[in-house]
């Protein structure tokens, strides 16, 4: 075998068949092959497993034993059998003593002076049958017996075999398939010993090949320092090592060889050793621009490495390729691209190092890239996962890039390509010192690829590759999650396109482009896609389009002259587009807004903002729009706007309003600049946006929730929605409610205007759903509409959105404003009914439920069937005042007129009528009366409002309260600055002072009630009426006990005593029943340690038309002191369910001691009577 042959891809075993033997056994040992399950296990490396290994059988030559070795030791191995076979066929003792014995040791003999190769001997039976028939037999006599030779076989072994090895196989072959079959499993295990020993002698020779080699390369890179070494003659011993794994299947063991090669390789480049090439130097041949990278038979590489002559560029050719051919047996496409590029471009760079032309260097870049990808077209990423094949397109992506790059090169340098951005600077070429260019009368001289040379030659071919390979490289980048270097393919075909004309195409490609350079930070690129991008869209008549890329344009770094351009484009194409075009306002003009707005002559806001034109030149905009939504809520958008403006370049001025008056803090969401049909407008993100406080005038129509001023229990809950006209001569308008709480239905088609509460009359229209129309109001008017309210859940406040839509002689204006009414009743009532025969008194007990209350007045109206009278009281002119732990009490006696019985069924209830004012409510009303008198003495009445609306926020605790109820007066220091503070910035520099020295007067008074003050006090009067209905008890018992003795009890002295009841059924209103039998039963209830009780404790009875029972007792004291009598109830048994009231009034009695005389001791034994 010559050095150059490619190594085998299988192992080389020779067989030696003198007997032509080989023809009977090929078939069978061809079927047991490859050989599978092989170990390795070496002394210095962990045990490694061969799934199959496949091996090459080769008929014995005494070249392959007797070739001449190579001078360097452990290169000849490469080449060489791992196992010979010798076959053998002989069943006479005296043939192969004669003949067949010497023909084996002279084969052994032969294979023994090669090294690192194993021998094995296969002893033949053709006729298997009757050989082992004739072994089975056994002998007749004993005689027979002693006559028996050994077997052949038997000879071979005991000839050959040593003691630790067994190298000798016999085989018995069968005739048929009848005689396999009566064969039985002796032949299966015979084949199954021959493959077993072969795999056994392969691996006992690579285990000293590698054992060789190792040993070969340890002394060879311990002479690296050494004179005269050589990096060739290293390469050739380690890759011998390499190559021996391949043959063996262990590809990643050969693959790190290798790679450690290719390091030593670089250490020597990098170390300048000028010797490792010999006299060839770096340079390829002719024709090597288009060779083959891959193929390691085109040139005798490894003789020319042995010899020391071959050139970097070769030797770096042969180590790619066998690396690659290693990744492609370990099924790793990845890493053969990766390497293949980082090949490429390595050796391309040493190339232009090393003087080559760039034609030659960029016709070998295609080349070598083209061979590499054709190679891994049939690898299609079956059975990776996602990542891998998103790698392995990636990877095949950069190998068209790199061949894509090679067309710009040429195409600029032929003149296909212009030299501008993307391709400007790629088709340089060097020039010499007298101004020509080198190579120029042919610059493409050294290429010999043909699919170049033809896209050099022919400007329409070039353009056919040049789209093919973009269109490659783009499908492969996309696959491979390259974005980056994707749009940079699609920039480049763009750009291609727009080169030849083809707008269409071109704007398709540019359309979305220059965001994404935009978003990198390239906005140089981003800027030259774009005008590419509005020339494509002038030229195909996109006129919209066009009109929006000149709009992006005005926000880039622009010539003057191209600003002007684009910016007279804009003004000439916002009148004539047919459709509105929406552009972003950033980068055009910028805007700031003030933090504060307050109320102007009319309803509404003005703002004034400051716009900054930042345009090459002024521009006349049609208007200008700014939408702010509530803060905390989000909802309910004011748009402010102004008309026709003239925006100079540079700062600006406007004042921009607005007809909706409604306060708060809101954020800017939405800026928009209309020029014609353009639209310039940004949006901004929740908490991104400019934040304002809008504070309204207290002038303005206003609407609020209040709790009604009158409350009637018996009828449906109700709500007020509170209008104030204000400066407002309002010709109609519409009220829209919105409810905010969960469960609250407000029944707005009920809604009724409260005369009694409003200063002017006013027509309604309450047809459309949640809203209340109503006719002309004059200025300064209140109106009130009562709203009922249904809810399904417990209710403690209700909580609406107003909107009121009105107009004047001014305009047409909005109001809106989210207030929250108190839903609980401020106090509680308690009753406690006192039954007398013919009269009924009742007190009524009133607390407060939500804090402190003055009770101005309290009265129980009569009704056409009772007569009310109250019990005097000793109050105050301010009225009672009820804390949380108290209650005022109100007593009423109830009779019903006449002495007629009660006729109709249902008596009406008399109503409880309550009129109070919450302590609150008064402090509140105090205090912004006394503040805004403070301010308006300093002319300040313009903001008093603001500070005079904070006062709400603010608590009233139970100690203000407390000193409010007893002084009618309150200090002011406790009040909280918090609001005062944030308001202050919304005043003027020159108000500041006067309004400081306001406040400080306000904190440190102590407030009193003035005359004009207790005038305000009465619209914070409310008024509740209470249903009360009276009891109709059907029988009213009177119970009297009384004793016959009527002087002072002595203890023990029994006292007769007399219980007399008496039935009155007047309250009732069946007049059958009043003289109708009727069972009833008594019960005295005596205290057991104060009386004891003779008679019957409890008795049934029964009372007609007898109205008087009379029960006789007998209560005998049981100790000193003053007691009341035993209580005594009533109640009817029959009929059941009856109705009935008990009125007994227990009486007080004294009950004295017996004792008649006492005696006193003074001291010692003496006594002193006293008394008789």
């Amino acid at each position: 075998m010559s050095s150059q042959q490619s190594p085998p891809n299988k192992v080389v075993v020779t067989y030696y068949d003198p007997s032509n033997l080989w023809p009977s056994i090929s078939p069978q040992l061809r079927q047991r092959l490859p050989l599978r399950n092989l170990h390795w296990k070496s002394t210095n490396r962990p045990l490694r497993s061969i799934q199959t290994l496949d091996v090459a059988l080769l008929p014995y030559t005494s070249s392959s034993i007797d070739d001449q070795q190579h001078q360097i030791a452990g290169v000849g191995l490469l080449d060489k059998p791992y196992l010979n076979i010798f076959l053998v066929q002989c069943e006479d003792n005296d043939v192969y003593r004669s003949t067949v014995r010497t023909s084996i040791r002279n084969w052994l003999n032969g294979v023994l002076a090669k090294k690192n190769q194993e021998w094995l001997i296969v002893h033949v039976v053709p006729n298997a049958i009757e050989s082992l028939a004739m072994t089975k037999s056994p002998p007749s006599t004993g005689a027979a017996l002693l006559r028996i030779k050994g077997s052949v076989y038997d000879k071979i072994r005991a000839d050959f075999n040593s003691s630790k090895k067994d190298r000798c196989v016999q085989l018995r072959l069968s005739q048929s398939p009848a005689d396999l079959a009566s064969s039985g499993t002796d032949e299966i295990e015979m084949w199954q010993d021959l493959t077993s020993k072969l795999k056994e002698g392969i691996l006992i020779a690579f285990d000293q090949r590698v054992t060789q080699y190792e040993d070969d390369v340890r002394k060879l890179d311990a002479q690296r320092t050494m004179p005269g070494w050589n990096y060739n003659t290293f390469f050739g011993v380690k890759e011998g090592l390499g190559r021996s794994f391949e043959e063996m299947g262990l590809c990643e063991d050969g693959l790190v060889v290798y790679d450690e090669l290719e390091a030593s390789f670089f250490l020597n480049l990098r170390d300048g050793d000028g010797e490792m090439w010999g006299t060839s130097g770096e340079l390829p041949g002719v024709g090597d621009d288009s060779a083959s990278v891959l193929d390691t038979e085109q040139k005798k590489y490894r003789d020319l490495i042995l010899q020391n002559t071959i050139t970097t560029f070769d030797f770096r050719c042969y180590l790619f390729a066998r690396q690659f051919a290693l990744l492609a047996k370990l099924g790793n496409p990845i890493a053969q691209l990766v390497r293949a590029k980082d090949f490429i471009v390595g050796v391309g760079r040493m190339l232009s190092g090393a003087g080559m032309s760039d034609a030659f260097v960029e016709s070998w870049v295609w080349c070598a890239a083209s061979e590499i990808l054709e190679a891994c077209v049939p690898i299609s990423g079956a059975g990776m996962d996602g990542g891998r094949i998103r790698a392995l397109a990636a990877a095949k992506g950069d190998l068209v890039v790199l061949k894509r790059t090679q067309l710009d090169k040429v195409g600029l340098r032929v003149g296909h390509l212009p030299d501008e951005w993307p391709w400007a600077g790629m088709g340089m070429v060097e020039v010499n010192l007298d101004g020509h260019k080198a190579g120029e009368e042919d610059k493409f001289g050294d290429v010999s690829c043909e699919e170049l040379l033809e896209v050099i030659e022919d400007r329409d071919k070039f353009f056919e590759v040049y789209r093919r390979t973009n269109r490659e490289a783009l499908e492969e980048l996309q696959r491979g999650a390259r974005t980056n270097t994707a749009d940079k393919i699609l920039a480049d075909t763009a750009c291609t396109e727009f080169y030849l004309k083809n707008y269409a195409e071109a704007a398709k490609l540019l359309e979305k482009l220059p965001g994404v350079y935009e978003k990198e930070g390239w906005s140089e690129i981003s800027g030259m896609l774009l005008r590419r991008y509005a020339t494509c869209l002038l030229n195909i008549g996109k006129d919209e389009q066009y009109l929006s890329v000149c709009l992006k344009l005005l926000t880039y770094k622009l010539e003057r002259e191209q600003a002007v351009h684009h910016l007279e484009e804009v003004k000439r194409l916002s009148k004539s587009v047919g459709k509105t075009v929406v552009a972003d306002l950033e980068g055009i003009f910028e805007f700031t807004i003030p933090t504060r707005a307050r109320g102007r002559e009319e309803d509404g806001f003005e703002i004034a903002v400051s716009v900054r034109n930042r345009l090459v030149d002024g521009v006349e905009i049609d208007s200008v729009e700014l939408v702010m939504v509530d803060v905390e809520t989000r909802k309910t958008p004011i748009t402010f706007t102004c008309g026709r403006q003239d925006l100079v370049n540079g700062k600006n001025q406007i004042v921009l309003s607005t007809n909706v008056s409604q306060g708060g803090e809101y954020e800017v969401t939405r800026l928009a600049v209309t020029i014609g049909k353009v639209v310039l407008s940004t949006t901004m993100t929740e908490g991104n946006g400019n934040k304002l406080r809008l504070y309204p005038s207290p002038h303005i129509l206003s609407a609020r929730l209040v709790a009604p001023r009158h409350v009637h229990l018996d009828a449906l809950n109700r709500c007020v929605i509170e209008l104030r006209t204000g400066r407002n001569d309002v010709q109609s308008g519409k009220i829209n409610v919105q409810c905010r709480t969960p469960g609250v239905r407000l029944l707005t088609k009920d809604a009724s205007v409260v005369h009694e509460d409003s200063t002017a009359k006013v027509e309604t229209d309450l047809s459309q759903p949640n809203a209340i129309s109503f006719a002309a109001v004059s200025a300064q008017q209140i109106i009130r509409f009562s709203v009922p309210y249904a809810y399904d859940v417990d209710l403690s406040s209700v909580t609406a959105t107003i909107s009121v839509s009105y107009t004047t002689p001014k305009g047409t204006f909005t109001s809106t404003s989210t207030s929250t009414m108190e839903a609980r009743l401020p106090l509680a009532v308690n009753v406690h009914d006192l039954f007398k025969a013919h009269t009924l008194f009742s007190k009524f007990s009133i607390s407060c439920a939500n804090g402190p209350l003055r009770i101005l007045e309290a009265g129980l109206e009569e009704s056409e069937e009772f007569a009310v009278g109250s019990a005097p009281r000793r109050g105050t002119k301010r009225g009672d005042v009820v804390f949380g732990s108290q209650s005022a009490s109100y007593m009423f006696r109830i009779s019903r007129r006449g002495d007629a019985m009660k006729v109709s069924e249902a008596p009406v209830p008399l109503s409880l009528k309550v009129r109070f004012r919450t302590l609150e409510d008064e402090l509140r009303w105090v205090r912004r009366e006394y503040l805004r008198k403070l301010l308006g003495e300093r002319g300040l009445e313009e903001v008093a409002h603001l500070f005079v609306d904070a006062l709400d926020e603010v608590r009233v605790d139970d100690g203000e309260a407390t000193e409010w109820a007893l002084m009618e007066e309150v200090k002011g220091e406790e009040w909280q600055w918090a609001e005062w503070d944030l308001l202050m910035n919304e005043v003027e520099k020159e108000e500041r002072e006067r309004l400081k020295d306001a406040l400080e007067t306000f904190t440190k008074a102590r407030i009193e009630v003035t005359d004009e003050m207790k005038e305000g006090l009465t619209d914070l009067e409310r008024t509740i009426e209470i249903p009360v209905d009276v009891p109709e008890p059907k029988v009213v018992f009177t119970a009297l006990l009384q004793l016959r003795n009527e002087v002072d009890l002595e203890i023990g002295a029994p006292v007769s005593a007399e219980l007399r009841i008496t039935r009155d059924s007047s309250w009732g209103s069946d007049e059958e029943f009043a003289h109708a039998a009727i069972d009833c039963l008594y019960e005295v209830q005596v205290d057991s340690e104060a009386w004891l009780l003779s008679g019957k404790r409890r008795a049934g009875f029964v009372l007609d038309g007898k109205k008087t029972e009379t029960f006789p007792l007998m209560l005998v004291p049981l100790k000193s002191g003053h007691f009341m009598l035993p209580t005594v109830d009533v109640m009817v048994v029959k009929p059941e369910g009856t109705s009935c009231q008990v009125d007994f009034t227990p009486t007080e009695v004294r009950v004295v001691p017996t004792v008649r005389s006492t005696s006193v001791v003074l001291g010692g034994d003496v006594q002193i009577p006293v008394g008789a």
